[in-house]
């Protein structure tokens, strides 16, 4: 470590000259002291570092999932659509169906285009379109 130009007139430095006995003993000793708060400043970096290392992988984990949960929107409702899709039994005119649903009525199976209660399935094409129609009885 480099020794900074310290000014001849400073009193603390000439004090310091004094005691120590001349400027070639007080420049080894403070560099000495400054080593070793260097030394010393580094070893303890070195063990935060190693403190931080899991929380560091933490926050690197916990920037994913917000960075998830803003991309994917609210995971429940999503998952409450998808629950609606898909085949819902017996057509109803009690029961909300929305897009995607499927429904049998009559024998045959419908897919809904439009999400609607109460529109039976065949009479309104925009809402309703036929998936499977329904065999013939004596078809066995």
């Amino acid at each position: 470590m480099s020794t900074p130009d310290i000014q001849p007139d400073n009193k603390e430095w000439d004090g310091l000259v004094k005691r120590y006995g001349n400027r070639a003993v007080t420049i080894a000793i403070f560099d000495a002291v400054l080593n070793t708060i260097q030394e010393t400043l580094a070893a303890m970096n070195e063990r935060n570092k190693a403190r931080n290392a899991p929380l560091d992988a933490l926050e690197a984990h916990v920037t994913k999932l917000h960075a998830l949960e803003s991309a994917g929107g609210d995971l429940a409702q999503r998952v409450q659509a998808l629950e609606q899709k898909g085949y819902r039994g017996v057509w109803s005119p009690l029961q909300r169906y929305e897009v995607g649903a499927f429904v049998t009525d009559f024998g045959s199976l419908w897919h809904a285009n439009l999400a609607s209660q109460g529109i039976r399935p065949g009479t309104n094409s925009a809402t309703w379109t036929l998936s499977v129609k329904r065999g013939k009885a004596d078809a066995r």
